[in-house]
């Protein structure tokens, strides 16, 4: 990819689907990957050192994805806490840092009040199956249910090696609005309406 490489962090807890998120960015970008726990594991699989590790499942994944990026290699990061921008962008000149939680709605609940810094709008995705894309493409819900809490710039992605794998990015002016409209009737037949595979349903908001 031209230009500057990109960092791209993909937090939440375990089991809010954020391998599943991070999964779909690789294969659509191709960059390279670093997982946390992974790293994490390996340690404990060869030293003596056991859980909790603290820092140091971390602190090497800041330096494997600090080396790549400043060969110019974009990465996709997973974890669990955030990664700092500045922890990874020791001598990288305009290295471009995109930090997203994984909220998995029908596991956990949104916290209130985490998601606007300063009054900012939010750059928000939602990644999900579909039962058809060409009539989730042309569905006219997503305008009809969003547009009146406040959500503009609504584009539409697809994973060309699985269709039925698509995402919908959107600025957010109200978080909390959209989240307590995600558990409403209204949504939830718009969601049927346009083929949505609810238990799939992940969302990532930018941090």
């Amino acid at each position: 990819m031209a230009g500057a490489p990109i960092l791209i962090v993909v937090g939440g807890l375990p089991a809010t689907g954020k391998s599943t998120v991070a999964s779909a960015l690789i294969r659509q970008t191709g960059f390279a990957f670093v997982r946390v726990d992974r790293i994490e594991q390996a340690i404990i699989g060869s030293a003596e050192l056991r859980p909790p590790l603290g820092p140091v499942g971390y602190m090497v994944a800041y330096e494997v994805a600090a080396e790549q990026l400043k060969h110019g290699v974009s990465v996709v990061a997973e974890c669990v806490n955030p990664l700092s921008k500045a922890q990874t962008s020791r001598d990288i000149a305009g290295m471009r840092f995109m930090q997203y939680r994984v909220y998995g709605l029908a596991r956990q609940p949104h916290p209130p009040g985490t998601l606007l810094r300063g009054g900012t709008m939010p750059t928000v995705i939602a990644h999900h199956d579909v039962k058809d894309k060409d009539h989730w493409l042309a569905s006219p819900r997503r305008e009809e249910v969003f547009g009146p809490l406040g959500v503009t710039n609504i584009r539409t992605f697809v994973d060309p090696q699985n269709p039925t794998q698509v995402a919908v990015l959107m600025d957010v002016a109200d978080m909390d609005a959209v989240m307590a409209a995600m558990q409403t009737e209204v949504m939830a037949e718009a969601m049927a309406y346009d083929g949505v595979l609810p238990e799939t349903l992940v969302i990532l908001v930018e941090a």
